[in-house]
């Protein structure tokens, strides 16, 4: 009924739409779950093929008639909410000062982090994460740099002492993660260090 009311169409006619694609494509491609509906593993790649086709075809039109203080077409980012806030109000108020009709369109719901841009969904991702060696033909370019702060109880063995790689390989780490990793975000500093290997790890962290 949602999805209808969406379109702007009758109930019945989305439930005659679904029935002639699951004959057409030999598929339910949308089932009930514990949760709600989700879809088949043979419509997400269907999803993903219609994203780059609708994708592409706003390149084509825009190419001949793009014209930013006019356009009314919608930029879609992805991002976690610090990178969201950290580096959207600047980029925001560019894309005001020159599209000022343009909309904008920001998920920050956590999920894997260019899971959307492959799949056609968003145009841009904000992510300190690098994309897996799968997907290295999305382009990407540094847009800010951040530093990591190390805490600890002022009554710690090494408070008072100078810090060095040798001295922090032995402690307890822990950081906080919106993504659950099991891994320390500086744990590959180590590595190229020749300190920790796949089999000598770096303590893991409590999230």
């Amino acid at each position: 009924s949602n999805t209808a009311l969406r379109m702007n169409v009758s109930q019945s006619s989305v439930s005659r739409a679904l029935q002639k694609m699951r004959t057409l494509f030999s598929d339910e491609l949308l089932v009930r779950t514990h949760s709600g509906y989700e879809l088949t593993p043979k419509a997400s790649n269907i999803k993903q093929d219609i994203n780059l086709v609708i994708n592409s075809l706003e390149v084509l039109v825009n190419k001949q008639s793009f014209t930013p203080q006019t356009t009314t077409s919608t930029v879609r980012f992805f991002g976690l909410q610090p990178q969201i806030n950290t580096l959207m109000p600047t980029v925001i108020s560019e894309i005001r000062r020159q599209a000022p009709k343009m909309t904008i369109s920001i998920d920050i719901t956590a999920k894997r982090h260019f899971e959307a841009l492959i799949a056609g969904d968003v145009h841009f991702v904000l992510s300190a994460h690098q994309p897996p060696s799968s997907d290295q033909n999305l382009y990407r370019m540094t847009v800010a740099k951040r530093e990591f702060k190390l805490l600890m109880s002022r009554e710690h063995l090494l408070a008072e002492q100078t810090l060095s790689a040798d001295k922090l390989l032995h402690c307890c780490f822990g950081q906080i993660s919106l993504q659950g990793e099991k891994t320390l975000s500086f744990e590959h500093k180590f590595i190229e260090l020749g300190l920790v290997d796949k089999k000598n790890r770096l303590s893991v962290p409590v999230l």
